[in-house]
């Protein structure tokens, strides 16, 4: 080999090196996470060419630590390899029960007395509550952040063909929460507080309390009693929440976008010219407001966007539960000590029908999804009706336990829950009820009751979320809300 010939073979091999490129793959675990190459996007896995002999290399999730470092290259004819596996971020978290006796799994590891303090890692895990006297409560949870999580180790699982509850947790609550109600969008639920200065937002995905409203010269009155969304073609999205006071006669309205946000906002108050006012309906065909007062006796109806009076309707023997008909043409009313559900024209007052039932004391009305049926609600015969409402007669009765209080549908109409109060202090029912009252649901289709409870002291409040995901109720004399998924099967 001549000099020349071997000088050409160098410079030849020289130039074929210089412009070769470099070929790495890295892997990552959790396969979702991002991976970056040189700061290139590059998929877990794929080659990545290179001229550098060193590459950078990152590579990030939500809820893990960050990957940084670097690749070197494994010669012009290999590939360089790299397998980074992400550590999960570890939040600290604590689990308790509202009374004593349970014990703790996670994720099937050994028993942890309660309340206990640890760390968790980012993800979905198992709790498990292990006591001599009850099954096992198992409780599936995504860890996203520090946590604290409360739960009631219930008795028996609430579960029945067709449909099961599972336990979310359950938030302590200011005094006697009277009241629940879920947004429009499912995210939110507010809690009424009968002995307290105002109402409490909480964040359904968490139960972390939001925000707490406390309209100002009005909270020292405390009596906050029901709220409803309003929402419709007259309302701004994404809409309003009108919530009651009876001590003074008064509503009150917070646009949504700022509830939750802990920030004072604007808060609307409207007299109702009546006494101990209650419940709340709206009728967005009329986009009028409808507000039953206890002790006067009457119905007021006010003017959705100014809230000045638009007319009244009774006298009603202690009004309590409202409804609209779809096209605002008729309100349906339910008289708690008289017995009576009824049925009015709005446009003038009168009374269209009447159901009367010696004994009862009618408390709570849904309509179903056709509207062509009410449900309502009997504390004094332990019952609900079903009431078909052009006949309006009652066409079929749902025994329930004691004290039957607030009750609601799923969106189909297929199913009924039922907070029932269970049986008053014998001294008082203003006292605290001696034994536990219940949570109830019943199968539209069969008629049949097919779960029964245990709940805290007197289960008052209650509401299915707009998608049909969620149930909650209140457990007015131990101040808290649960918070259960409502799982079809």
């Amino acid at each position: 080999m001549t000099s020349a010939f071997r000088a050409m073979l160098v410079a030849s091999v020289l130039s074929l090196l210089a412009s070769c490129s470099y070929r790495y793959a890295v892997e990552v675990e959790p396969p979702d996470a991002a991976l970056y190459v040189d700061g290139t996007p590059v998929a877990a896995g794929a080659v990545f060419e290179s001229k550098e002999k060193s590459v950078s290399v990152r590579a990030e999730a939500v809820g893990h630590v960050p990957h940084e470092g670097r690749l070197d290259a494994a010669g012009p004819f290999g590939m360089a390899r790299l397998a980074v596996v992400l550590e999960p971020i570890r939040y600290p978290v604590t689990v308790a029960t509202v009374a004593p006796g349970s014990t703790l799994s996670v994720d099937g590891g050994a028993a942890l007395d309660l309340p206990a303090a640890l760390e968790l890692a980012h993800g979905s895990h198992v709790l498990e509550l292990r006591a001599p006297d009850r099954p096992p409560q198992a409780v599936a949870i995504v860890i996203d952040g520090p946590r604290d999580f409360l739960f009631r180790h219930l008795p028996s699982l609430p579960e029945a063909p067709g449909l099961v509850l599972e336990q979310l947790g359950v938030a302590r609550t200011g005094r006697q929460p009277k009241s629940v109600v879920f947004s429009p969008d499912s995210r939110l639920f507010v809690v009424n507080l009968l002995d307290d200065g105002g109402f409490q937002v909480f964040d359904a995905a968490t139960l972390a309390e939001l925000d707490f409203v406390k309209p100002e010269g009005f909270a020292a009155s405390k009596g906050f009693v029901e709220g409803i969304f309003v929402e419709g073609s007259f309302v701004a999205e994404p809409g309003e929440y009108w919530v009651s006071q009876m001590t003074t006669g008064t509503v009150f309205r917070r646009d949504v976008a700022e509830l939750g946000t802990g920030t004072p906002g604007t808060v609307d108050a409207y007299p109702t010219g009546g006494s101990w006012s209650k419940v709340i309906a709206y009728s967005p065909a009329l986009d009028l407001v409808a507000v039953s007062n206890w002790l006067s006796n009457d119905v007021t109806l006010l003017e959705r966007e100014t809230g000045a009076p638009a007319g009244r309707i009774g006298p009603v023997p202690v009004p309590r539960g409202l409804a609209f008909s779809p096209d605002g043409e008729l309100l349906y009313v339910t008289s708690y000590d008289a017995g009576l559900f009824l049925k009015y024209r709005v446009a003038d007052g009168k009374e269209l029908a009447r159901i009367a039932l010696p004994g009862a004391n009618m408390r709570h009305v849904v309509l179903a999804p056709d509207a062509g049926t009410a449900w309502v609600s009997d504390m004094g015969l332990n019952a609900v009706y079903e009431v078909e409402l052009a006949a309006f007669r009652v066409v079929s009765t749902l025994k329930t336990s004691i004290n039957p209080n607030t009750i609601d549908l799923t969106p189909d109409g297929g199913w009924l829950f039922a907070s029932t109060r269970g049986p008053n202090n014998p001294e008082s029912y203003l006292l605290r009820s001696l034994k536990p009252g219940k949570l109830e649901v019943f199968d539209l289709a069969t008629k049949t009751r097919v779960i029964s409870m245990e709940g805290g002291t007197q289960p008052t409040g209650l509401d299915v979320s707009p998608d049909g995901t969620l149930l909650a109720f209140t457990n007015f004399q131990d101040d808290t809300v649960e918070l259960y998924r409502i799982a079809m099967k």
